[in-house]
């Protein structure tokens, strides 16, 4: 299995072009080369070489330090501000010993997502081949691609 860090560093540098919210508060950032497929009902669509889903974690998304949205915050203000991560590329992941994740942009915005053991998968990191995600004792799990 591949060092944390070498899997995660694979996104740094490259540009969000796509941040939205799912279902609650759950979010999809999509990085790198935009790649073209169709989907169930036969639309073409694109979907990122990298992306991160953040499910049923707590995030905070801040720049200098102020905080400017959080997964408490209301749906409609997420909807509305989520959206300036796009066209900012990354320029640090970092995954630390307790498993907080924490993405830097260029812009001064970072997104941490705290590690919560009693929550399950809080959250996925897709590359083109293989999805990534800690499991609820912290450890690193991998699952190939379809």
């Amino acid at each position: 299995m591949k060092n944390r860090s070498n899997i995660l560093q694979l996104a740094v540098g490259k540009k969000c072009f796509r941040a939205s919210r799912s279902i609650g508060s759950c979010l999809l950032l999509e990085f790198g080369k935009q790649i073209p497929y169709l989907n169930h009902k036969n639309q073409k669509r694109t979907k990122g070489e990298y992306g991160l889903l953040i499910e049923m974690g707590e995030w905070i998304l801040s720049k200098q330090d102020a905080q400017i949205l959080s997964s408490e915050s209301d749906i409609q203000k997420i909807d509305t501000n989520i959206h300036i991560l796009e066209d900012k590329s990354i320029t640090n992941i970092s995954l630390n010993k307790k498993g907080d994740l924490e993405i830097s942009f260029d812009t001064a915005y970072s997104l941490k997502i705290p590690f919560n053991s009693s929550e399950t998968d809080l959250w996925i990191f897709f590359t083109p081949s293989v999805s990534y995600w800690l499991d609820q004792r912290g450890r690193w799990q991998q699952e190939e691609r379809k």
